[in-house]
């Protein structure tokens, strides 16, 4: 039986005028077991409270009284109670938009997590328009990969129901949370004369708390490999003949997740 069922009520039977009775220890990690008995062993109502099966075991004997009391042989009867996965408190996950995010519960703290558990849910509730969220069937997991059309941090909630050999156990929550994917406004080209004091060139985007990280192809032109946010002011240098052109690499990262690229030059 899984934890926390009924069991079935056994009936004893032997010979005519045999007094029928029945013993059971109660296991480490079970509650509810009655321990002794006569004619019947009662429903009980079985509770495992650890991640892997327990056996309980009921020893019957019958016994006739007729001058001298005959015992016979002792018949074990055994229910083995199965335990149900248990997860103490809902659970919540992060992501980025359009990457996957996986979830797994882990045995302990509260916890109650047999090996082979797996998890079955519905299609989330969603805020902030969030795509992508789909239903699943026992899964090793929780996981899926969702978009988030909006600037801000969306959340799908997944009601989870967990199962192991046959045993479900309650239904908990998972809040995934998505970031948004960030992005960085296109900048315009630039062209100087050698010698021009440049102004400092900002990056931008819709993503509040974006970090904007750009490299140069080259360092010839008076500005750093590398710089965050903006490019400062610099006097532009060509030693050269022929116009020199350096372009610039802009990657946004916002709350750990990363957008796409873009570029532009530099000419002087």
């Amino acid at each position: 039986i899984c934890s926390g069922d009924a069991s079935t009520e056994v009936t004893l039977n032997s010979v005519a005028g045999a007094t029928l009775s029945w013993t059971a220890i109660q296991p480490a990690g079970i509650s509810g077991v009655l321990t002794s008995g006569t004619n019947t062993i009662p429903a009980q109502t079985l509770v495992n409270s650890t991640n892997a099966p327990i056996v309980v075991t009921y020893n019957a004997t019958a016994s006739l009284a007729s001058g001298t009391t005959c015992v016979g042989a002792v018949f074990p009867y055994n229910i083995t109670v199965k335990p149900k996965p248990f997860i103490a408190a809902n659970m919540t996950s992060v992501s980025c938009s359009g990457f996957l995010f996986s979830a797994t519960p882990i045995n302990g703290s509260g916890n109650i997590i047999p090996t082979g558990t797996t998890y079955s849910w519905s299609i989330p509730i969603v805020t902030g328009g969030l795509t992508g969220g789909t239903s699943g069937t026992n899964q090793t997991s929780i996981s899926g990969t969702l978009i988030n059309p909006t600037t801000s941090v969306q959340t799908a909630t997944y009601t989870v129901i967990p199962t192991v050999n046959g045993c479900s156990g309650l239904p908990f929550d998972i809040v995934v949370s998505v970031n948004p994917k960030p992005d960085v406004n296109t900048a315009p080209n630039v062209i100087l004369c050698a010698g021009d004091s440049s102004t400092q060139i900002d990056f931008t985007g819709s993503v509040s708390g974006t970090t904007y990280n750009w490299t140069a192809s080259s360092t010839s032109i008076g500005i750093p490999a590398s710089g965050t946010n903006s490019i400062p002011a610099f006097t532009a240098i060509n030693t050269g003949i022929t116009p020199l052109t350096v372009t610039i690499t802009v990657s946004p990262i916002a709350n750990s997740c990363s957008g796409s690229s873009k570029t532009f030059t530099i000419t002087i």
